[in-house]
């Protein structure tokens, strides 16, 4: 049974998690304050934390920067408030693998779980990769991993041999980006639309859509 740990300075929030994740059959630990949830870390190792960014003292980034010291392959998701978009792409920066938004859906829930826990079946981490297939004149690049770097020259030294072609992005399920990611996914789109290709991109983690619309990942497909 995977162990998760709740850090919330709401006992509503927490309430809610612990019905859920039970239900799921996880077994939760739950802290309403941070310094409280890094001794519950330290203790049970549990195999995914989430954390909520806004709290009193030790807030989420804090939680999460110490966690990653503990253990880089800890697997944390952040909660933040609606649209708080801005929290949600420091907290992908400093090794956060998801967030979601309050007030928590079963729907993002899943999302962010499904994610953390395909992770966790990697032995080690898995770093960012952009494989390609081609069936006739479409190509569909595999984006898997972190991605935190640009995905041109070392993921992609061929580009000038994609041209008018439709080009499908698929996101894996391990997938997770941090802002230098974002600025390379946009890099390489750009690029490639340079080249008269027709791009899509699918497998779009529910979670992740607000950023991408945010930062004009969705914009400059169009």
């Amino acid at each position: 049974m995977k162990k998760i740990l709740i850090i919330d300075d709401e006992k509503p929030t927490l309430s809610m998690f612990k019905l859920f994740l039970n239900a799921y059959g996880y077994y939760v630990f739950t802290a309403e304050n941070g310094l409280s949830g890094i001794d519950i870390y330290k203790k049970e190792s549990p195999d995914i934390v989430f954390t909520d960014v806004k709290m009193p003292g030790m807030d989420g980034i804090e939680v999460l920067s110490k966690i990653k010291k503990i253990n880089v392959r800890s697997e944390v998701i952040v909660i933040t408030g609606h649209g708080d978009i801005d929290l949600a792409i420091q907290s992908l920066d400093y090794g956060a693998t998801d967030y979601i938004n309050k007030p928590i859906n079963r729907k993002s829930l899943d999302s962010a779980l499904n994610r953390a826990i395909s992770r966790l079946s990697i032995k080690s981490p898995e770093p960012c990769g952009l494989s390609v297939e081609k069936h006739d004149q479409k190509y569909k690049m595999h984006l898997t991993g972190s991605v935190n770097c640009s995905l041109l020259s070392d993921h992609l030294p061929n580009i000038n041999s994609y041209r008018n072609s439709f080009i499908e992005i698929c996101i894996n399920n391990n997938f997770s980006i941090n802002s230098n990611g974002i600025k390379g996914l946009i890099e390489l789109i750009n690029e490639l639309k340079d080249r008269k290709n027709y791009i899509e991109i699918n497998g779009i983690p529910e979670n992740f859509i607000p950023i991408f619309e945010m930062t004009g990942i969705l914009k400059v497909l169009k």
